[in-house]
């Protein structure tokens, strides 16, 4: 999945997800080192990839009023 452009400074290709594991939850968010700018953190309890793809989506979609959060059910 493409990361699409930072909305605030406008630079390409920079953007970089963050994931961290807690316990038995994947943490995950896009930010942006060129401005500082970060998006939606995502709490993910499926896969370290399902947590990329879905910090993704946020960031693509943000500041979107068609966003729904969560897409669908997690899977505890």
């Amino acid at each position: 999945m493409k990361i699409s452009t930072c909305p605030f400074c406008q630079i390409d290709d920079t953007q970089k997800v963050v994931v961290n594991k807690e316990g038995r939850i994947w943490v995950s968010h896009v930010e942006c080192p060129a401005c500082g700018a970060q998006g939606p953190v995502h709490y993910d309890a499926q896969s370290v990839d399902s947590a990329k793809d879905e910090a993704i989506f946020l960031w693509n979609d943000r500041p979107s009023e068609k966003l729904q959060y969560p897409r669908s059910p997690p899977n505890w």
